[in-house]
């Protein structure tokens, strides 16, 4: 009986939201920054990330657009703009 071709894991080429974590991020940057840059670049939030637990998970989507300078604002940027127009003010 012929058996069935194993379908390869997708690549970041055919899944724009593939989750990446700091090791593929730091290949897929187009400056492959340093390991120490991308976590000063979370903790300012600087870089749009998701925590897995512990782990850091990399949107490829996001990165796309973050890259593109289009950037995803971050949460403390979203909440100012909020305070800003005065929503959920007292």
């Amino acid at each position: 009986m012929p058996q069935k071709p194993i379908k390869a894991p997708s690549t970041t080429a055919e899944n724009p939201d593939q989750r990446m974590n700091i090791d593929q991020l730091k290949a897929y940057h187009p400056d492959c920054p340093a390991r120490s840059t991308i976590y000063d670049r979370v903790c300012q939030n600087r870089i749009p990330v998701h925590e897995d637990g512990k782990k850091l998970r990399f949107l490829r989507s996001e990165i796309d657009q973050w890259l593109s300078g289009g950037r995803i604002k971050t949460k403390d940027e979203i909440g100012n703009q909020l305070k800003l127009i005065g929503y959920g003010a007292p």
